[in-house]
């Protein structure tokens, strides 16, 4: 479709992937929560005698969107 097209012409003048930027945001998120949860083992270690976190269990919710999923849908 003529919009793909258009997109992927900017990406190779601009020398970037599409999509890239919520690769690196998802990314980044994971890295978060993986210092968060290891920061957390740390401190329940000395200050909860060790049981762990009540909410160890449950990860972070990330969420990439930049539309509406209707709209991104439509364009599919």
């Amino acid at each position: 479709n003529m919009f793909a097209k258009i997109q992927n012409d900017y990406a190779s003048k601009l020398n970037v992937t599409i999509g890239g930027e919520f690769k690196a945001a998802f990314q980044s998120a994971l890295r978060q929560q993986r210092e968060f949860w290891n920061s957390q083992q740390n401190y329940n270690h000395v200050v909860n005698n060790g049981l762990g976190h009540p909410r160890a269990n449950r990860s972070i919710a990330i969420v990439l969107g930049d539309r509406p999923v209707r709209i991104t849908l439509l364009r599919a």
